[in-house]
């Protein structure tokens, strides 16, 4: 499924207009997963309680692909990143907890961009292929506008040889030749 890109996208994106689903990128849990979590199935309710956003972010996220969900009897069951809360020491010996809705709902809105950024690079690089082949063409273009100025000349030399050739063939020599040699 399609989905908005957060971030402001150069204007000039004719270059690959019609490309997107060329440039999606599948990100695999193994390697978007670069922290050391685990899942677990919860239901809609629950996990909107836990990611601290509402139903309707969870039904879109799941939608968008962001979140797997599977059904299970008349209930949709979502998975989940869980985290063990941590504790952090601050410099003036505080002891606080790491807030684990906000975490969750980061980790997975950095797979989003990560499959984001892998779509934009594989973009980047069919653009700059393009970009290269549009140089060569460039280095090209000096010889290819000399050859069309020399085709031009040459139409303006075969029309005078043409218009020539008709005056010749309307002059009184021309016709008396003609007759001459046909008979």
């Amino acid at each position: 499924m399609s989905q908005s890109n957060p971030v402001a996208v150069s204007a000039n994106r004719t270059d690959t207009m019609g490309l997107e689903n060329i440039f999606d990128v599948t990100v695999s849990d193994d390697t978007a997963d670069t922290s050391k979590t685990n899942t677990v199935e919860v239901s809609i309710s629950e996990a909107a309680q836990r990611l601290g956003t509402s139903e309707r972010t969870i039904w879109r996220r799941i939608d968008r692909g962001e979140l797997k969900s599977r059904a299970k009897g008349n209930k949709r069951l979502v998975k989940i990143p869980i985290f063990t809360p941590s504790t952090v020491v601050d410099s003036d010996s505080h002891v606080t907890l790491h807030d684990t809705p906000h975490t969750a709902s980061a980790l997975i809105d950095l797979r989003v961009l990560l499959k984001e950024l892998q779509g934009a690079n594989y973009r980047i690089g069919f653009l700059e292929a393009q970009l290269d082949t549009h140089k060569e063409q460039v280095k090209l273009l000096p010889d290819l506008q000399t050859k069309a100025i020399e085709a031009e000349l040459m139409r303006h030399r075969l029309a005078e040889a043409e218009k020539e050739l008709q005056n010749f063939k309307q002059s009184w020599w021309y016709k008396i030749w003609n007759k001459l040699s046909h008979t």
